[in-house]
């Protein structure tokens, strides 16, 4: 990222080049009268003569090519005008007339110059506020995309474990994120799916939709729905995930009595709230390719706040 940076700058500084040439050329020229002024009146104030001639010599040796060039030219432009200043005063004072006109002279190029210099800081500055803004929206894509993608419950499918409103945040490394632009191509896994898992997916009757379910079938195993409990190869499932919560005969897919296999990769997901879900029992199931992730933590409302289970 810093080289990236740098290239981007000096292509900045480039393009500047002859603007850059035309400045150098002003404050050197600029450097040169302060220094003659300093020497010429060193009898007044010998030290603020010599204070004034140290902050014109570091001119000469600036590299306006590297914005460290015109932050040191805008530290010299300073010192100059801190030391004219000052000799004005004594000047003034002495009424020195001759001195006071050359002083006031030399600090009236000064803000044209500060101007120039804080005009090309300035364009860095900006640059630097879109680089960051740029960087920050490419690691959030890349988080959004490979890692972490936040979501918003719309309806009360899986009542009581999400209500209508909850923020949620999906895990989307665990099963091995889909890398954009390829066909179906994934990163290795890093855990498989589990029954009980609740998965955040592309409906597979309209794409542009996500549906989240909780998990129940695997590929390859017989699923039915007999007096309000699920049956998997013909075990109920009565641990404390599934055991709570009565399931209904609903659907074209879990009418009472009729058992369904589940395809090879392919998957079989019901909302929590049975009563009020439209899920596998209606559309059937869920291809592998379409699984996001897995919903991991409520993170908003503040006392909703908890992980997902």
């Amino acid at each position: 990222m810093m080289k990236y940076r740098k290239k981007i700058l000096a292509r900045i500084l480039r393009k500047e080049q002859g603007n850059i040439a035309r400045f150098m050329a002003d404050l050197a020229s600029f450097a040169g009268r302060a220094a003659d002024f300093a020497e010429s009146v060193a009898s007044t104030d010998p030290f603020l003569s010599l204070k004034l001639r140290d902050s014109c010599v570091p001119v000469k040796r600036l590299d306006l090519n590297k914005i460290e060039g015109f932050l040191a030219a805008w530290h010299c432009l300073d010192g100059i005008q801190e030391s004219l200043t000052r000799l004005l005063a004594q000047f003034k004072k002495r009424k020195a007339a001759e001195q006071i006109k050359k002083a006031e002279a030399l600090l009236s190029e000064i803000e044209p110059l500060s101007g120039a210099v804080k005009g090309a800081i300035r364009k860095v500055h900006i640059f630097d506020w879109i680089d960051s803004l740029v960087f920050a929206f490419v690691l959030a894509m890349f988080i959004r995309t490979f890692f972490v993608q936040a979501f918003k419950i719309p309806t009360g499918s899986m009542r009581p474990t999400l209500l209508e409103g909850d923020l949620i945040l999906v895990n989307k490394f665990i099963y091995g994120a889909k890398i954009p632009f390829t066909k179906n191509m994934r990163l290795p896994p890093v855990g498989d799916l589990q029954r009980g898992d609740v998965i955040v997916f592309i409906y597979p009757e309209d794409p542009k939709k996500d549906f989240i379910k909780r998990l129940v079938g695997l590929p390859g195993e017989t699923v039915e729905i007999k007096n309000g409990t699920i049956y998997i190869n013909g075990y109920p499932l009565t641990d404390s995930v599934f055991g709570r919560i009565f399931y209904y005969n609903m659907g074209d897919f879990e009418k009472s009595g009729f058992k369904i296999n589940v395809p090879g990769d392919s998957y079989f997901v019901l909302g929590d709230n049975s009563a009020s879900s439209k899920d596998s029992r209606y559309w059937g199931f869920v291809p592998r390719k379409n699984i996001i992730g897995k919903a991991m933590i409520i993170y908003f409302p503040p006392q909703r706040i908890r992980i997902i289970k």
